[in-house]
């Protein structure tokens, strides 16, 4: 039987990993996305260009969503957990199968420390099997380690990076697991 520790100066919680939406054709949610894309990206100017694009220009209802999505990333970066809540509990009234969605939801979640929520909302995106799926286990795993469950969380690195072997967030949280064999 393998017993899984990590180091206890590295307790701390990794960075959530996000899923933005495309974006099709041009104008302020195209900028919107593309604001979301970019990692340092969180300014109230971003967040206003994908206000402005939800209600001054006809878009979509596919851009509405991603523009939905975007935004609550950006809201995240901000720190703003309760209003990127809003946007990814509106998108998934448009799309309550969408496991993009659950994924970022299940980030913010994770972000406010809302544990069991997170692993719910994360284990339901799995499930969904999204694009990024990888992001969702990866996410899962720092939930679960939050949780406790430090063998929950190094299977679910394992799956993450089965999806994605070259994912650097979640080889660098593997790293710090040690497995020893319980006698």
């Amino acid at each position: 039987m393998l017993r899984l520790m990590t180091a206890a100066s590295l307790l701390l919680i990794g960075t959530p990993a996000f899923a933005q939406i495309t974006v099709l054709g041009n104008g302020l949610a195209k900028s919107c996305f593309e604001s979301a894309l970019i990692p340092q990206a969180s300014s109230n100017s971003a967040i206003q260009t994908c206000t402005r694009a939800l209600n001054e220009q006809p878009i979509t209802a596919t851009n509405k969503l991603a523009t939905l999505v975007n935004r609550g990333i950006l809201y995240m970066r901000a720190e703003k957990f309760d209003a990127a809540l809003a946007d990814y509990d509106k998108a998934l009234a448009m799309a309550p199968d969408n496991g993009t969605v659950l994924l970022n939801k299940g980030a913010a979640l994770l972000s406010m420390g809302d544990y069991d929520r997170a692993l719910e909302t994360l284990t339901e995106a799995i499930e969904m099997n999204p694009a990024d799926v990888h992001s969702a286990y990866y996410n899962r795993a720092l939930v679960r380690e939050q949780l406790g469950d430090l063998n929950g969380a190094y299977f679910d690195l394992k799956k993450s990076l089965e999806f994605k072997p070259d994912f650097d967030l979640a080889l660098r949280q593997l790293d710090r697991f040690v497995v020893t064999e319980n006698s």
